[in-house]
């Protein structure tokens, strides 16, 4: 047997394959590491090196078990366990990255980038309490530490406490102040905490980036703080093109259209459970007309044990649950099933998964109710629209097929549950004798042109009050700031806590009129409102997220309460608040009228959103490309 070769050849091969690895030569680099290898086989170094690089070469599972070796010739080694973890999670075999990451701070105590490595593997299994203690470890031993300060925003995020969040990023931002993810999550707690003192040049930053052909912006914070939709599918855009499609493979064979006894329907979405869209779609899931449809849930919702969750999994066929698989997974599954049209419920909205239909697993795929916008990918046929949000000649702001389904886009469901018992105003912190505006927008929706707006208004009517929803623990103390900043007693402003939807229902009716926002109108509260007779006055802007309010009060027979312009709106507010008996006539016309209004038809929907299926289905056996049209009433 010939002598192993001195430390001093293997040091030089190694030395040498390093400088390649680091300067990205990888081919040169593998095959020095293969040569230290091969000069001192079982040797921990190049075990190690060389299954760091195959692991960043997509050869994952070889990678793995080079540094599983390296580990058992260097047990000791905490840089060995820490890229072992880090290969484990890549692969998400999480667990055993944890377990990895536990030996690599159990060797070294000290090591900031172990806690912040494990802090991410807990981010995985939602274990954000435990992730929370080990970023704050990561930056106590190393404060100028910016990602785990970032990471550490996020987890605080996913507890609620957006204020340290805001705190965290803010540390990061300042330890780097260039990098374009942290000032973007800076700007997004920003607007859900309605802390808006840095706003204009933070809108005017992002939407340069946005327009930009490398953006990898995410585009659904832009819904919010503007109303240009040539910057939505400018975002839209470059979200596909530069975050979807490099993850993304085609599957082998694509799907054609094909006629059978039903048309096979697949709807996708995170919120098959006590969510928004779930209140607006139960019934529609229930009303499909069962001798021409089968309907299918690919769902990646929370298992929160509601009867919401349960009522959905009755309302469907078959109900697909994918939390534990990854897109391309979730894509063979729609195609194996056969489905004909696979419908995206959530768009770019928080939980989305975009790259499942990005693999084109259906035949025809549609967007719809999720995101008021364009998706921006040549993945999407069609988008379900009405002529309000989107009327024809929108067309060109929209890489999707328009179709037009008669009044409102928006489903509703009838059989929506309001409390049976009216709270008082005082419970509610309200006055008795004055007048009462509402607007329970979500937070982000918020900004300081409206605001502006609804200082005015308050000004102009003694005595009433404004009453928000409290998303968010820091919330009112901005906006109270911001009232007084505007001349307004920050008392005026009167604040909710989220409630069970049907008690949040019952009580939206001691409002005397909801004011609407722009440029991201409420949507499914404007139904909420509509359906227990609060009316609402909406400003009508541009883009689809600034129409959604005027589509519902056109479809409810209430053109009066849309207008356009800050004037309008400021000058119907004022008159409506100081002419009682107008109000109250509103008050009654959509309580009289709630069987009838075709908003709440939902059995009539559904027979609507069907003839667009089957149009859809009839195009494409025609051998035609995707085109526009409108469903007849």
């Amino acid at each position: 047997m010939p002598p192993p070769p001195p430390p001093s050849t293997v040091d030089a091969l190694l030395s040498a394959a390093l400088a390649d690895h680091r300067a990205g030569r990888l081919a040169d680099a593998e095959r020095g590491y293969r040569a230290a290898l091969a000069a001192a086989p079982g040797h921990a170094a190049p075990l190690h090196l060389l299954g760091v690089l195959l692991c960043q070469t997509h050869q994952a599972e070889a990678g793995i078990d080079l540094i599983r070796q390296a580990a058992r010739q260097a047990p000791n080694d905490a840089a060995i366990h820490n890229n072992l973890g880090n290969a484990l999670k890549t692969l998400g075999r999480t667990e055993e990255s944890i377990a990895a990451f536990l030996e690599t701070l159990r060797l070294k105590p000290d090591y900031a980038e172990g806690y912040y490595n494990l802090g991410n593997g807990l981010m995985l299994l939602e274990r954000h309490d435990a992730a929370i203690a080990a970023f704050r470890r990561a930056v106590a031993l190393k404060p100028s530490f910016a990602d785990a300060q970032h990471n550490l925003a996020q987890a605080l995020m996913q507890t609620g406490d957006w204020s340290a969040a805001q705190q965290a990023t803010e540390r990061a931002a300042a330890i780097k102040p260039d990098d374009r993810e942290t000032a973007y999550q800076a700007f997004y707690l920003a607007n859900h905490l309605c802390d808006w003192r840095e706003r204009a040049p933070r809108v005017d930053k992002f939407s340069a980036i946005a327009r930009q052909p490398e953006s990898r912006l995410h585009p659904f914070t832009l819904l919010a703080t503007s109303d240009d939709p040539t910057l939505h599918l400018a975002a839209a855009r470059g979200y596909v093109r530069n975050v979807i499609m490099p993850r993304v493979a085609p599957l082998a064979s694509l799907p054609q259209a094909t006629r059978g006894n039903k048309l096979r329907i697949a709807y996708l979405s995170a919120d098959f459970c006590d969510h928004a869209t779930a209140n607006l779609m139960a019934g529609l899931f229930e009303a499909h007309d069962r001798t021409g449809f089968e309907i299918t849930a690919i769902s990646w919702s929370p298992r929160d044990g509601s009867a919401m969750e349960a009522r959905l999994r009755r309302a469907f066929d078959r109900f697909i649950d994918v939390h534990d698989m990854d897109d391309a997974a979730v894509a063979a599954l729609i195609h194996e099933q056969g489905v004909d049209i696979a419908v995206d419920l959530k768009g770019y909205t928080r939980d989305a998964r975009p790259g499942i239909l990005a693999h084109r697993p259906a035949a025809l795929q549609v967007a719809y109710i999720g995101y008021p916008g364009s998706m921006g990918a040549d993945f999407i046929d069609y988008a379900l629209v009405d002529a309000v949000v989107a009327p024809p000649e929108d067309q060109a702001l929209y890489d999707e097929k328009l179709v037009w389904l008669p009044g409102s886009y928006q489903v509703n469901d009838r059989a929506r549950a309001v409390a049976a018992t009216m709270p008082s105003r005082a419970a509610n912190g309200l006055p008795d004798n004055a007048v009462v505006f509402c607007s329970f927008n979500a937070s982000y929706k918020l900004g300081p042109l409206m605001f502006d707006s609804w200082m005015r208004i308050l000004g102009q009517v003694p005595g009433s009050v404004l009453w928000l929803l409290e998303s968010h623990a820091g919330v009112a103390d901005n906006l109270r700031r911001e009232a007084a900043a505007r001349g307004i007693d920050p008392a005026r402003l009167i604040f909710a806590k989220p409630r069970p939807v049907a008690e949040h229902l019952v009580r939206m009716g001691l409002a005397d009129l909801m004011l609407d926002n722009l440029p991201y109108n409420a949507h499914t509260t404007t139904s909420d409102a509509l359906w227990v007779g609060l009316p609402v006055l909406t400003c009508k802007g541009r883009s689809f997220a600034a129409r959604v309010a005027a589509s519902l009060l056109a479809t409810s027979g209430l053109p009066e309460l849309i207008v356009e312009g800050f004037g309008d709106y400021e000058a119907t507010a004022v008159r409506l608040a100081t002419r009682p008996h107008e109000l109250a006539a509103l008050r009654q016309r959509l309580r009289n009228g709630r069987e009838s209004n075709p908003l709440f038809e939902t059995a009539r929907f559904a027979r609507h959103l069907e003839a667009a299926y089957r149009e859809m289905q009839d195009i494409a056996l025609a051998g035609q490309p995707p085109h526009a049209f409108a469903v007849s009433p």
